[in-house]
């Protein structure tokens, strides 16, 4: 009996030690940074985090406005290492700023969180204005919907875009005529900038709890985790 419980004690204390050197692991930056990849073309740059779904098949997730780099359903995306590849579009959600891509051969993935909450402190790891893999830091703040202006609408092809990513033309009186879209984000005050798209938004233990969508002033928008487990429910 001794034995027995000598044993099951011991097999605490090592699953314990594992859970937490694992913990320890995924939270280190070099972590998230051997799972995000920059995503490029012509047409300028995003991010995009590599995820496994339900169905445990590995993809690239990015945010739906970054459709707009693709040309003919494909885009290079390129890792922390430099390799660079090019991925294929899979599926898009109607429901807010997603988009899923292929993932590159031999992609690592990311654990996606269970839950986020109310002053969680996050960080994004993207690569705005087009530079390399970079850290910003902030907490979670609430949901809210707000009306995010994309790019300017300035010739026929540029609304052709704003078209095929499933957004609206509208007018702004400062910026003239320019590609926008409306949906429900989750506020941070991880500061992004243009490049950051796509990119996740991950927590201490490093799971990802949301993707960055827009730029509110000094706070981030990301896309909330219930629409991130919505969307890969089925992939």
């Amino acid at each position: 009996m001794r034995f027995v419980i000598g044993y099951i004690v011991w097999l605490l204390i090592v699953t314990v030690g594992i859970t937490s050197v694992l913990k320890y692991v995924k939270s280190q930056d070099s972590y998230i940074r051997n799972r995000v990849v920059q995503l490029s073309s012509k047409r300028g740059g995003c991010s995009g985090i590599q995820v496994q779904a339900p169905s445990g098949k590995v993809y690239t997730l990015t945010a739906k406005h970054c459709f707009s780099l693709l040309e003919n359903g494909k885009v290079k995306s390129t890792n922390e290492q430099g390799k660079s590849e090019m991925i294929s579009f899979v599926a898009m959600d109607d429901k807010s700023d997603l988009l899923l891509l292929s993932a590159p051969e031999h992609a690592l993935s990311i654990q996606i969180a269970d839950k986020q909450y109310k002053h969680q402190h996050v960080h994004t790891m993207t690569h705005g204005a087009m530079q390399p893999t970079y850290r910003t830091d902030g907490e979670l703040l609430s949901e809210q919907s707000i009306h995010a202006m994309l790019f300017p609408v300035l010739e026929p092809e540029d609304f052709q875009r704003c078209l095929d990513n499933k957004m609206e033309v509208m007018i702004d009186m400062e910026q003239g005529i320019v590609c926008s879209m409306k949906e429900t984000v989750m506020l941070s005050t991880a500061f992004v900038v243009a490049g950051s798209s796509g990119g996740p938004l991950v927590n201490d233990n490093g799971e990802l709890t949301g993707i960055v969508s827009v730029s509110d002033g000094p706070f981030s928008g990301t896309v909330p985790l219930l629409d991130i487990h919505t969307f890969l429910l089925d992939k």
